[in-house]
């Protein structure tokens, strides 16, 4: 498999980065959209390099419940969609993604105690 910029790029937007990326863009794994919201892309060719990358064995594709925002009804709405780890660092990503999901509860307290209202 030849590395081309698009699939490095690729590559390197479904790398976890740790808390602050977290609060920036949410835990892994990310959909083709978050991707091309990293990457710039076209949605169309970044799905056509994951399907090639998932072949390859450098991502693996999993189908995730996620809100997903409906310009027409003007909200987010759940609904399934392939989402993407990356390959190498797929279990220590998981594993990151379940530790700050479960500390959500803690930070959403103490950002109430920080708010000014």
């Amino acid at each position: 498999m030849r590395m081309t910029k698009k699939k490095a790029a690729i590559l390197e937007a479904l790398r976890a980065k740790g808390e602050w990326d977290f609060r920036e863009r949410g835990t892994p794994p990310y959909s083709a959209t978050q991707v091309v919201n990293e990457t710039g892309d076209d949605l169309s060719n970044t799905v056509k390099t994951l399907k090639i990358l998932e072949r390859d064995g450098l991502v693996v594709r999993e189908a995730q419940r996620k809100e997903c925002w409906n310009s027409i009804a003007g909200r987010h709405h759940p609904r399934t969609v392939a989402c993407y780890w990356l390959a190498a660092t797929m279990v220590e990503d998981r594993a990151a993604a379940a530790q700050w999901k479960a500390g959500s509860a803690a930070r959403s307290e103490a950002a109430l105690k920080n708010s000014f209202f």
